[in-house]
């Protein structure tokens, strides 16, 4: 975990550099299957769907990313403030559609798109700003499946720092310095921030791994 805080916080890197970074420690944290998408999203205008500036994939080929943005495109607007709403949320699709009584594949937009790629299901984790854009990561199922409580505790955690890590890029990208966006948001300097991040997240891997 001392490796995401460390890509989490790269924020000199540029955009490109910091998401591939991301999805190469992501896709060790997530081991099994066949791998992940991390990526930037847009969702404030909900009317017109998400969009996708940039991602980076481990493991997965185009086919999947070119799924996600046109499925996030034609994104309706609930969807959109159910997924994209401010905070952290980590969740299957089929767990986000169980209240409308459908599955993945019967979604008007998330189906087709699931066809095109042959999977059943999948999950993801949302880190959203108060206007929702942020950083998300998203993950193929075979099955249609729900997250266990512990692993949807650990990705909660990391979605956390994510977000973070996010609204201090943001910062620095407008002009603001690392250090003073970094005091502004967290109360100390990135190195100091990054050490503390390491001891908070180290003690409750330890607490959640001893259950």
């Amino acid at each position: 975990m001392a490796e995401l805080v460390e890509a989490a916080y790269r924020i000199e890197v540029d955009r490109q550099a910091w998401l591939d970074g991301l999805a190469e420690v992501l896709g060790q944290i997530h081991g099994k299957g066949p791998g992940l998408m991390v990526y930037l999203f847009d969702a404030s205008q909900r009317e017109e769907g998400v969009h996708l500036p940039a991602y980076a994939l481990y493991g997965l080929d185009e086919t999947f990313a070119e799924a996600t943005i046109k499925h996030n495109a034609a994104s309706p607007p609930d969807d959109t403030r159910l997924v994209y709403g401010p905070g952290v949320r980590c969740s299957t699709v089929s767990e986000l559609l169980a209240d409308q009584g459908i599955v993945p594949a019967e979604h008007p937009s998330f189906g087709p798109n699931t066809r095109l790629i042959g999977i059943e299901d999948a999950w993801g984790l949302t880190a959203s700003d108060a206007h929702s854009r942020g950083v998300a990561v998203a993950a193929p199922l075979n099955d249609v499946s729900q997250m266990s409580g512990e692993m949807r505790e650990l990705w909660q955690l990391i979605g956390t720092h994510l977000l973070t890590a996010y609204r201090l890029r943001r910062r620095h990208v407008g002009g603001q310095d690392i250090d003073e966006a970094a005091r502004d948001l967290i109360g100390a300097s990135v190195d100091t921030a990054k050490e503390l991040v390491k001891q908070e997240v180290l003690i409750r891997l330890r607490a959640h791994f001893s259950r």
